[in-house]
């Protein structure tokens, strides 16, 4: 699993899609670092306990064949501390206001980042095919050079936006190829 690097005030963490069920999961031992607390304080705060065993209920409830464990929540591996989304998000809002926001913004953009992009130029799309539409009737009956430079130009946006969309397209498609 190639791992997706953000940074947060210049200190990176890494944030894994994980094979299981395709979600996030997040290094929380370089979260905790950052703010010098441990994962381990928190793990064993009854909150979290009754958090994980909730968390655990509702993702096996959700499947044909529950097979969610401890393991798909968290789990410690050569004394790094990674998390499951949902819980590495209660963690981010243990260890600071500030960096909870940007969590849950950096969550979505790696979740949406993409959806969004091609909803954009989606956007941008269908507003220069409806200019060229426009322009294409004014041509027709009274060409002026404005007008043909205005559709060409329009022409363009399209094009470009055309391929933004099909950019975002294979980048989420190599996202959740590269998570196998």
């Amino acid at each position: 699993m190639k791992p997706i690097i953000e940074l947060f005030n210049e200190n990176p963490i890494n944030f894994y899609i994980s094979s299981h069920d395709k979600d996030i999961v997040v290094n929380a031992s370089e979260m905790a670092l950052i703010f010098n607390k441990k994962t381990e304080v928190f793990l064993k705060l009854k909150e979290t306990e009754n958090f994980v065993q909730i968390l655990l209920n509702q993702l096996n409830s959700q499947e044909e064949t529950p097979d969610y464990n401890i393991d798909h929540i968290f789990h410690i591996k050569e004394d790094v501390t990674y998390m499951h989304r949902k819980l590495a998000i209660k963690f981010a809002s243990w260890l600071s206001v500030e960096f909870e926001i940007w969590f849950f913004e950096t969550v979505d953009n790696i979740l949406f980042g993409n959806y969004k992009k091609h909803w954009n130029a989606h956007d941008i799309q269908k507003t220069s095919q409806a200019r060229m539409i426009e322009l294409k009737r004014k041509l027709l009956i009274n060409p002026t050079e404005k007008d043909v430079h205005d559709y060409f130009r329009a022409e363009k946006e399209f094009t470009n936006a055309k391929m933004a969309k099909l950019r975002a397209i294979k980048d989420q498609y190599s996202f959740e190829f590269d998570a196998e």
